[in-house]
């Protein structure tokens, strides 16, 4: 769990030394041509924070939720048209076929690919380059079929039933509500500290 939040401590950090190196201000420190600025440190900071909050909040929604039955409920609860809801679970089943369509065509390019002198596999550039378009070409061609398939069953031309329906219980209307609470309190909370702008500003 902890190695899906490398991505978002690593663009965290980016947004941080960007900010840091680039924006004006008072300068905390400098040597040479690099120079780090307390405005620099103030930004890139609360928009480091902000990505590791997301990136948080994020991977504990993709571990805690069903993706099948989260689109299965919107398209019950939500009335999302059947159309949207099987495109998506048909590119959901997709991603999760990936590290495996990546796997089989890695160890299909280890057994025709010519060894080194020294008898190990080629790994660099290039070996990863035609990997990715094999498994760029054989995306599309298996979205393509599925395309084909859905178009096939004719989705949205009659009403369709559910054999196993999503019913929403009373921990889904508490958790709505604590987040709908949440939000209020953050809202009310910056406009009494003085934070909160009106979308007037964006545009001077």
């Amino acid at each position: 769990l902890a190695l899906l939040h490398l991505p978002f401590v690593a663009f965290g950090l980016g947004v941080l030394m960007v900010n840091a190196l680039s924006r004006p201000g008072q300068v905390l420190w400098s040597a040479g041509p690099l120079r780090i600025t307390v405005e620099g440190l103030s930004v890139g900071g609360s928009l480091a924070l902000r990505t590791l909050v997301i990136g948080v909040l994020a991977i504990g929604f993709i571990v805690s939720t069903d993706g099948v039955r989260l689109m299965h409920s919107l398209h019950q609860q939500a009335r999302l048209g059947p159309r949207i809801t099987y495109a998506v679970l048909a590119g959901y089943r997709m991603l999760q076929e990936m590290p495996r369509e990546w796997q089989t065509i890695r160890q299909a390019h280890a057994v025709r690919a010519p060894l080194h002198a020294d008898g190990t596999l080629p790994r660099g550039v290039r070996s990863l380059a035609r990997a990715s378009f094999a498994l760029l070409v054989i995306s599309v061609r298996k979205g393509e079929r599925m395309a084909q398939s859905l178009e096939s069953r004719g989705l949205g031309l009659s009403p369709r039933t559910v054999w196993r329906p999503v019913r929403l219980s009373a921990a889904d209307w508490l958790m709505a509500a604590g987040v709908l609470a949440t939000l209020a309190a953050v809202l009310l909370a910056s406009g009494m500290l003085g934070h909160l702008k009106g979308i007037d500003t964006l545009f001077g």
